[in-house]
């Protein structure tokens, strides 16, 4: 995921968190004979024992897109991190992919364009630039506060089904999709490089393995070889990964924000829970969502005959009783 994180184990701000493809070192920590079939780099063209590939995953949750942005502090354009959309007019990201430098909150990035095909470079998919970015109020850094941001498009969405958001509990044991446009580890790199950035969206599965990290986070491990947990589309989160999906049950149940360590096998990947409260609240209070004037007079000219005909059926309801 975006946040690369440091040797001493904190979190490094994962702002273009991507590559839903992580390579696994060479199997030298887990010397298990075994389990050395299962050792394979994280790439597009990886296909498990039941024909499940990255790509193929991804396939199953076209609602996480891609996401580019200006940093006009620089002037630089370019693939930031992903977004999900929960909404035809509105994306849910992560707050440190769309502000500049070191999370300068007053300094949001201009031209942030989210498309939802599979691929940035080739398959761009349906295409729209955000025209409004809401940030959440009680974020601070990376890890503090919800690292949430809202993107409002003033034309919806059409050719993607938003997801929907998950209200339950997340518990430590619960499998989960991570989905995001993220960077590639190629076998033996300790880094991702730009040459080895594919731009394919690219989904693996995780079991929750932390709660409670931090408020509001949660935690998924990519196993390694030899690990009882290990499963063969696990990954860990990369640059590109950040803004996109922590999924389960088919549903939204948290944004990618950070990741502890660069390594491959033992990744630990961190998500920011949604706050289902503050996005309905959010777009609840949006122009967008308030009718216009015209229809509330027409709402209003309605309302008797409106309240004559409920009349009329509860009269012949109790009728018919």
């Amino acid at each position: 995921m975006s946040v690369l994180s440091s040797a001493n184990n904190a979190p490094m701000n994962i702002s273009k968190l991507t590559a839903l493809c992580t390579s696994v070192i060479a199997f030298t920590c887990f010397a298990i004979s075994a389990n050395a079939g299962l050792v394979h780099s994280l790439d597009p063209d990886y296909v498990d024992s039941n024909g499940q590939g990255y790509l193929d995953r991804a396939a199953s949750h076209p609602y996480v897109g891609w996401q580019s942005s200006t940093d006009d502090s620089i002037g630089e354009t370019r693939f930031r991190q992903s977004g999900v959309l929960i909404n035809p007019r509105w994306v849910i990201t992560s707050i440190h992919g769309v502000v500049e430098g070191d999370n300068n909150l007053n300094a949001i990035h201009s031209n942030i364009r989210m498309g939802f095909g599979s691929n940035y470079f080739t398959d761009f998919g349906e295409t729209l630039y955000a025209s409004e970015v809401f940030l959440h109020p009680s974020y601070t850094d990376v890890g503090q506060g919800y690292d949430l941001a809202l993107l409002y498009f003033e034309n919806p969405f059409t050719s993607v089904a938003p997801v929907h958001l998950y209200g339950d509990t997340v518990a430590v044991g619960m499998e989960s999709d991570i989905v995001g446009f993220g960077y590639n580890l190629v076998e033996g790199e300790a880094t991702p490089t730009p040459d080895s950035y594919t731009g394919d969206r690219m989904a693996g599965t995780n079991t929750i393995t932390n709660v409670g990290f931090r408020p509001n986070y949660v935690g998924t491990r990519f196993d390694g070889a030899g690990w009882p947990e290990y499963q063969p589309l696990g990954m860990g989160g990369l640059p590109g990964d950040s803004g996109g999906g922590l999924i389960i049950g088919g549903e939204l149940a948290g944004i990618s924000s950070f990741t502890s360590t660069n390594n491959s096998y033992g990744r630990n990947t961190y998500y920011s829970l949604i706050d289902i409260d503050w996005v309905n609240e959010t777009m609840a209070l949006h122009p967008s969502a308030v009718p216009e004037p015209s229809s509330v007079l027409l709402l209003l000219a309605a309302a008797p005959m409106v309240a004559f005909v409920r009349k009329r059926k509860a009269a012949s309801l109790n009728h018919a009783a």
